[in-house]
C-alpha cells in the first residue's frame, strides 16, 4: 500500500484515525488523496481509479462487481466494539441469547443488568 493514494473517511470518523495511526505503527506511508464524509463517496472515487479506499468489512459486503475487495492481513487493523443495554430492563430471548453469545465467545461484558 506505500505510495498508494487513500481516500478515507473525514474527521468524524474514529476509523481513519484508528487507520492511519496503524498503518503509520507499520512503516507503511500512505498518501491522503481525498476526504470524504460518506462510505459511498468513497466507493465511488475507487470505483473511478482514484485511489484505495480501506472500509470495515460490512460496507462492502455487496461491493459492487467494478471493484475488488482485498482483506488488510498486514496490518490487522483491530477496532473495539462496545455492546450496549439497558440497565435493569429485562432483554427479549433473542436479544438475551445474542448477549449471551457474545459473553461467551468475547468474555465478560462489564456490568449486568
Amino acid at each position: 500500500m506505500s505510495g498508494l493514494d487513500l481516500i478515507t473517511l473525514g474527521g468524524s470518523s474514529g476509523n481513519r484515525l484508528l487507520t492511519e495511526a496503524q498503518l503509520a505503527r507499520s512503516g507503511i506511508d500512505v498518501r491522503t488523496k481525498f476526504v470524504v464524509e460518506y462510505h459511498s463517496s468513497a466507493i465511488g472515487l475507487a470505483s473511478e481509479g482514484l485511489g484505495v479506499a480501506i472500509l470495515v468489512a460490512s460496507i462492502v459486503e455487496n461491493l459492487r462487481p467494478d471493484l475488488a475487495q482485498i482483506p488488510l492481513v498486514d496490518p490487522v487493523i483491530d477496532r473495539p466494539v462496545s455492546v450496549i443495554r439497558r440497565r435493569g430492563e429485562t432483554l427479549t430471548p433473542a436479544a438475551q441469547a445474542l448477549y449471551n453469545l457474545i459473553a461467551r465467545d468475547l468474555g465478560p461484558l462489564g456490568p449486568g443488568p
